[in-house]
């Protein structure tokens, strides 16, 4: 197996971003029926429903970065081998059915 070094020193971005330019700050007042602010996963959904809901609306999006800069562009999931309770805690608050899930044969 070959090591690609390359890929130790990737940008803090998601591999699907695309520079599209900086665009100016908002340094003026504008007028809108919904603000929302962030453009991660929940501020574009939220713009996506109610323009498709009302595409007479005008919807503006705020995002201080970049969309998808924050988690949403990152994969905001985690996943670890470490279970955040013990087992006895587990076995408490549960049956034995899903308990069992979580414990190795």
């Amino acid at each position: 197996m070959t090591f690609n070094h390359g890929l130790t020193v990737l940008p803090n971005v998601p591999l699907w971003h695309e520079e599209t330019g900086l665009r100016t700050a908002l340094y003026c007042d504008i007028d809108a029926d919904v603000a929302i602010v962030g453009g991660g996963y929940t501020g574009l959904w939220t713009a996506y429903y109610l323009l498709k809901a009302d595409p007479t609306l005008n919807v503006v999006i705020i995002e201080r970065e970049h969309v998808g800069y924050g988690a949403s562009g990152r994969n905001g999931g985690w996943a670890s081998a470490i279970f955040p309770l013990s087992l006895q805690h587990v076995a408490k608050s549960s049956s034995t059915r899903p308990r069992s899930r979580f414990s190795r044969p």
